[in-house]
């Protein structure tokens, strides 16, 4: 962790400029500010970073995150059941008023997905959701895994966990859901 301390007086814009250029291109750990008077009016910074670490938004996270494309990480079939299975996500959210990655992340459908049924059992075998998680969403999740399962797509009027027929899955299955998602200002389509 390295210290870096900026004095800066009212109206300077030059140095304001060269505070926020610091502070956008490093790793902010924690940033102090004091406003003195003594000597003319002046405020201090006292920024502490990491050298070579990647900046940081304002809520914290890594600017350099990049999403997961599951199309290209689960068979078809799985991607098949993981659209299903964050439909049945959004709806939980939906009902209990939550963001949907305090249900389950996306990483976590992506690994159940590979699991030919949701049960309690294979929920336990997926790391991040324990007791806690099965207990409170376990029971409903897999009440509307059932249900989803045994529908049919609106526009083949195929399962909507079998293929279509031409390799892909069926469809309709995953442009509704990021539709919906979209429009309740989601921010986990891959």
């Amino acid at each position: 962790m390295q210290v870096k301390v900026f004095v800066i007086h009212p109206g300077d814009t030059e140095s304001e400029e060269e505070l926020n250029r610091f502070l956008r291109s490093k790793r902010v750990l924690s940033m102090t500010r004091n406003f003195s008077d003594q000597n003319g009016a002046q405020w201090h910074f006292c920024v502490e970073y990491i050298e070579g670490g990647s900046p940081t938004t304002p809520g914290g996270r890594s600017e350099k995150t990049s999403r997961v494309d599951y199309r290209d990480k689960l068979s078809v079939e799985e991607f098949s059941r993981f659209a299903v299975l964050r439909e049945c996500r959004r709806i939980i959210a939906k009902d209990e008023a939550i963001p949907a990655f305090a249900i389950f992340l996306d990483e976590q459908l992506a690994e159940l997905a590979k699991f030919e049924e949701v049960t309690f059992s294979n929920l336990r075998k997926v790391n991040g959701i324990g007791d806690k998680k099965c207990e409170k969403y376990g029971a409903r999740f897999i009440q509307l895994w059932e249900e989803k399962r045994g529908e049919k797509d609106a526009a083949s009027g195929e399962p909507i966990l079998e293929n279509s027929g031409d390799g892909e899955p069926a469809t309709g299955v995953l442009e509704g859901t990021e539709a919906e998602v979209r429009e309740e200002g989601g921010a986990e389509i891959p």
